[in-house]
């Protein structure tokens, strides 16, 4: 889930949810979900899923945890993968102040978590902490963009706010439409959910995807299967492509430093056709009009980037 995702997440939560009384919540540290329920909504963090779901089940049973709090409001942080559920509840006497929670749930790939903190104090009883709050990515540029179009390389866009693999493609798709399209989802503007391949998306990011009214699994669509077989499987299977195919391109890290490493002491000189490594000659993807330097800035972050997915 990225963090366009997780902030129409937000904003639909907090229509539904805002100025209403917590009916329940609970945290199942085994299966890494969390359940919170208001205004008979009862919604889903499931967290140990390779794609994350938020999804409607049944209501849980009540405890001790958020008793008479209700909620003041459900945003996300900007640019940010972290859902803030904020809760206050009357003093306990009068003229006493009002109890104030915050509940933080975390899907940063590497760092899923949901926390409940009790006026500024960490409850330790619930599931690991999440990660500091990430910096906003710079807004792009419209040369950015049309630039990514040109070379019909959507990677160079990860590093401008709100983008994640899929945005970026969807943005460089229409060339034509490509500035609109991100001005769109940088607006700020209602989203328009759609299902594509069994999953939630905040746009239509796909031509062929199926427009839908709600980021939030319904009940009725959420089945139980036997572990290792029908969409359990066909789900994991996927998953398990996916990891394989990004570790395969991750093992060429040490390839494309050594290219850097030989261009970068060109300086400002044109980019030669080829470069000799340990292990031969390679050929420089040089683009039309860069320097030497340039390109092996472009090659260091690459490899960085794969061995970040290593």
């Amino acid at each position: 889930m990225d963090s366009l995702t997780v902030f129409h997440l937000a904003r639909e939560l907090d229509a539904r949810w805002r100025g209403h009384r917590v009916d329940a919540c609970s945290f199942d540290r085994v299966h890494s979900t969390v359940t919170v329920s208001a205004a008979g909504f009862p919604v889903c963090f499931d967290l140990d899923l390779a794609d994350v779901r938020v999804r409607v089940v049944d209501l849980p049973k009540s405890n001790a945890t958020l008793r008479d709090y209700s909620v003041r409001r459900v945003w996300a942080p900007e640019d940010d993968r972290q859902l803030h559920i904020e809760l206050s509840r009357p003093g306990r006497f009068k003229g006493s102040p009002e109890g104030l929670a915050t509940l933080v749930v975390s899907v940063v790939p590497l760092a899923r978590s949901a926390r409940l903190y009790e006026n500024g104090k960490e409850n330790a009883g619930l599931l690991r902490s999440p990660p500091p709050p990430a910096v906003p990515r710079p807004l792009l540029s419209d040369e950015a963009i049309l630039a990514a179009c040109r070379d019909r390389d959507p990677d160079r866009l990860l590093s401008g706010r709100w983008m994640s693999p899929r945005v970026a493609q969807w943005v460089c798709a229409h060339p034509q439409v490509a500035i609109e399209r991100y001005r769109l989802l940088s607006s700020g503007a209602p989203a328009q959910p759609s299902r594509y391949d069994g999953r939630l998306f905040p746009f239509q990011l796909f031509a062929d995807a199926e427009a839908v009214d709600s980021l939030i699994e319904p009940r009725e669509e959420v089945a139980v299967y036997p572990a290792g077989t029908g969409a359990v499987a066909e789900r994991r299977a996927r998953v398990l492509a996916r990891l394989q195919e990004e570790l395969d391109r991750a093992a060429g890290a040490p390839a494309l430093r050594r290219m850097a490493d030989a261009l970068i002491a060109l300086g400002n000189e044109p980019p030669p056709v080829m470069v000799p490594l340990t292990d031969g000659a390679a050929t420089v993807p040089a683009r039309p009009g860069e320097t030497s330097a340039v390109v092996a800035a472009r090659l260091y972050a690459e490899a960085r980037a794969m061995e970040r997915a290593l």
